[in-house]
């Protein structure tokens, strides 16, 4: 008897395994195919900006974390498993209180809370214009605070913390 249940207890410890190994390789591929994705938007943004599967407004670099990610011009869910996404703001002759929203992901903002006051990140136009921006804050909010978004910050950059409970906010301004 006891016997059975140990070899029930051992294959059912095997299947877990074998199913938290399929679920890995799984999320590799897919992190990978994203990755090819943004690749492929970044290409065709420096390339062929007026044949673009995808409206971008422009490009969002953060050297401290080795990010470099189109911003899609629209927000919604399936634009944001895409890349990161124009949330608020203008991007008409400058950018005008731009909030950039991502998913906690691998591929887009899973290192954002990493950042520190003084960081720099840059965004650039789809027509090549680049501002260049500093990190001056750095905030947590509830998921219900969305008129935190509306502060008037010339750059905020936008994720959920793991949970998916709060909001990680990076608040950026405008280098002179």
């Amino acid at each position: 008897m006891w016997k059975k249940i140990s070899v029930i207890l051992i294959t059912i410890g095997v299947i877990l395994l074998l199913l938290a190994g399929v679920m890995l390789i799984y999320n590799m591929l897919e992190d990978s195919a994203k990755e090819r994705k943004i690749q492929q938007i970044l290409k065709d943004i420096r390339e062929n900006p007026d044949d673009m599967e995808y409206d971008a407004i422009g490009i969002l670099t953060i050297p401290k974390l080795g990010l470099e990610l189109p911003v899609l011009s629209d927000c919604n869910e399936s634009l944001l498993e895409v890349s990161v996404c124009r949330y608020l703001g203008k991007v008409e002759k400058k950018p005008e209180g731009l909030v950039i929203a991502g998913h906690n992901s691998n591929t887009c903002f899973k290192r954002l809370p990493k950042i520190e006051v003084g960081d720099e990140v840059c965004f650039t136009t789809i027509e090549g214009i680049e501002y260049n921006y500093t990190v001056s804050q750095i905030k947590d909010i509830s998921k219900d605070e969305s008129q935190e978004l509306e502060q008037g910050w010339d750059l905020t950059l936008f994720t959920c913390t793991p949970d998916g409970e709060k909001r990680v906010l990076v608040r950026c301004s405008e280098k002179s």
